[in-house]
């Protein structure tokens, strides 16, 4: 028999019970599994970053892949658990926008119902170990989860890429690595690789690269990332921390 494979991200950091819990329960139901850790490392409450994360590594793993996201700001209070699918892979999150760069109008969305039980027992620090793996060990099982349809999921705002007549693409920022390289969410196909330049922060940059490695110290140069959009960088330094780069900052495209 194949194993399961389910892939937790949580803000939980590895020094408390929460992680080992989560995944107690999820044995309890299914115990031929294979738990991959994204990252227990989100900084806490930090949704954009997690959904960053989920979005870059979902596709990596293989079709029927569970991915279970834990960053709930809003534990304890009335916000609604969430099943998606997409492509072939299965996604259990709060609503509360970690599903954002994920979610298309036409993926299957519903809001999952719990047993009154469940509530009436649950911890209000502890959704993920009292309400939500339970659920998730439910679908593992191949058991009945009582869910509706959800037509209109919370997702966070920023600027989606956006390209003129004149070619210029209009973008932001929307990861920053723990190296300071910061990622837009402008697709490398929609510029022309080395002929333009990039404007963040009223700074224009014009130097091209395709490695970290060739960038002079003390210069900014523009590479395409792993995820096959533009990013931005120095070489073993933080730009992020240079120009004061931030989650949603605007970058600019203009041909040359």
């Amino acid at each position: 028999m194949n194993m399961k494979v389910i892939t937790l991200l949580t803000d939980f950091g590895l020094d408390d019970f929460y992680v080992s819990s989560i995944k107690g329960i999820l044995l309890k139901y299914e115990k031929n599994l294979n738990i991959i850790d994204i990252t227990h490392n989100i900084s806490p409450f930090d949704i954009k970053k997690g959904a960053f994360i989920l979005y870059s590594t979902y596709k990596t793993f293989p079709k029927e892949t569970i991915h279970f996201a834990i960053v709930d700001p809003g534990v304890g209070t009335f916000r609604d658990f969430l099943y998606m699918e997409k492509e072939g892979y299965h996604f259990f999150a709060p609503d509360n926008g970690i599903l954002t760069f994920i979610y298309e109008e036409y993926c299957p969305l519903f809001k999952i119902i719990f047993p009154d039980i469940w509530i009436k027992e649950a911890s209000f620090t502890f959704h993920g170990r009292d309400l939500f793996a339970p659920a998730v060990g439910k679908f593992l099982k191949g058991e009945h989860i009582e869910m509706v349809p959800k037509p209109n999921p919370v997702l966070f705002e920023y600027k989606k890429p956006h390209k003129n007549k004149k070619g210029e693409v209009k973008g932001s920022i929307i990861y920053i690595d723990r190296f300071g390289n910061c990622i837009s969410n402008i697709p490398y196909e929609m510029v022309k690789f080395g002929k333009g330049k990039i404007i963040i922060k009223g700074k224009e940059i014009a130097l091209w690269v395709t490695s970290y490695k060739e960038i002079p110290e003390g210069k900014i140069g523009i590479l395409k990332g792993s995820i096959s959009t533009l990013e931005l960088a120095q070489n073993m330094s933080s730009l992020s921390n240079f120009l004061n780069i931030n989650f949603g900052d605007e970058v600019i495209y203009t041909p040359i």
